[in-house]
């Protein structure tokens, strides 16, 4: 298992993660904590991914002390950035 450490962005939260790559079974995951920042104010918690389908992430983000929200990303394909 690989140690791993980036940045991320999910609506107004952005911040700094510290994870691994986790096997159990034939489930494989990967798990992190994560500092940052929601509108301003100093968060962290956990979560994790894992791939579901070929263009597909599930994972759950959990506030420290706080809230819990599970969530899907999906690939977009041949996406102009002219539309948004």
């Amino acid at each position: 298992m690989t140690n791993s450490i980036g940045d991320f962005q999910f609506g107004l939260l952005s911040g700094e993660l510290d994870g691994e790559a986790v096997k159990s079974g034939n489930l494989e995951r990967f798990e992190f904590t994560w500092e940052g920042q929601d509108e301003n104010d100093l968060v962290f918690g956990s979560s994790w991914l894992k791939l579901s389908g070929k263009d597909k992430i599930r994972g759950r983000i959990k506030f420290h002390l706080g809230d819990s929200s599970g969530f899907l990303t999906v690939r977009v394909k041949d996406y102009e950035h002219s539309e948004i």
